[in-house]
């Protein structure tokens, strides 16, 4: 299962920092593959080993950890979900 998480401009938190946390989330069940960057924010691309959808409120702790900005979001098989529920 690929997943694709989405970040804004307005971090503060290196990208490099959040992608290490997140393959250390994974463990030996994924791995960050790669991402990227430009003008209006960046992205990280994980790739992982079972189709495991319990992952996704993972991944989002780890983002929210980080306190993304508000329109961070995860796609999954081309659905997005957004990191902070309506709530927030």
């Amino acid at each position: 299962m690929d997943i694709f998480i989405y970040i804004g401009n307005g971090l503060t938190a290196p990208k490099d920092e959040i992608e290490d946390a997140l393959d250390d989330m994974l463990q030996d069940r994924g791995e960050v593959t790669g991402g990227g960057g430009g003008n209006t924010g960046f992205n990280i691309d994980i790739e992982t080993f079972d189709d495991d959808s319990s992952l996704i409120e993972e991944v989002k702790a780890v983002l929210k950890g980080f306190r993304v900005p508000i329109d961070a979001s995860i796609v999954i098989d081309g659905q997005r979900f957004a990191v902070y529920d309506q709530e927030q």
